[in-house]
């Protein structure tokens, strides 16, 4: 192989990892706004839960608590597992 090609793949391949580097970093930046955005929700969805009295209310607060526990998880887990 000559020594253009060669460079020339070198190029294309630094080309390419800098693309994977930017694609991931965007991913990582939205999985960290998500996780902020359901720490604020569950803390909301507790305060909510503190205030009422009403126990259907409790329950539906728990509920959304636990699902955005869940989500939040999935996310965290994601972004394990891409670094």
């Amino acid at each position: 192989m000559s020594e253009n090609k060669k460079k020339l793949i070198q190029v294309q391949l630094k080309r390419g990892r800098k693309k994977v580097r930017r694609e991931i970093e965007r991913e990582k930046a939205k999985i960290e706004k998500d996780e902020t955005q359901f720490k604020n929700e569950i803390s909301k969805l507790m305060k909510y839960l503190q205030k009422t009295n009403n126990e259907v209310e409790k329950t539906l607060y728990i509920d959304k608590i636990k699902e955005c526990e869940e989500k939040n998880f999935l996310s965290l887990k994601l972004l394990n597992l891409m670094f």
